[in-house]
């Protein structure tokens, strides 16, 4: 497996702010059957940028595939968020599909949150935690 985070340059801002966002959230992260914010702060080796899926491009049941079996990463499901809800707080979307590096996930997008400090990505996360909450889990 390749590290795909960080590492070529991504493409242009997400606007459709209607666009959902697939999340793969690890095991580790969830609390009571619920995504805990930690699925929706970037960890140090995410280099400030959180990975999602555009809806547009991938199902959340493809994505899901992609994790589990390609990547061989663990998920406790996928939970979504919109581009609109990113950028209610502040984070930018970044299409990240054409990356080349090998085992990037399809339908790549990256959240900015490296303009942030570790305490307000903390706030912002929560945040983004609630919204996915509130629409739940979308697969399996």
């Amino acid at each position: 497996m390749s590290d795909y985070l960080g590492q070529a340059t991504p493409g242009q801002p997400l606007s459709d702010v209607d666009e959902l966002l697939w999340r793969q959230v690890h095991p580790d992260w969830m609390q009571a059957g619920r995504p805990t914010s930690q699925a929706f702060k970037p960890t140090p080796k995410d280099k400030g940028q959180i990975s999602v899926s555009q809806s547009s491009l991938v199902s959340a049941e493809d994505a899901f595939q992609f994790h589990i079996s390609t990547l061989d990463l663990e998920s406790a499901g996928v939970w979504a968020i919109t581009v609109g809800d990113a950028s209610s707080v502040g984070y930018a979307v970044l299409d990240d599909s054409q990356n080349p590096v090998p085992n990037t996930p399809p339908g790549h997008a990256l959240i900015d949150a490296r303009q942030e400090s570790g305490s307000r990505q903390k706030t912002l996360a929560r945040a983004l935690a609630s919204a996915a909450n509130d629409r739940g889990r979308i697969h399996p």
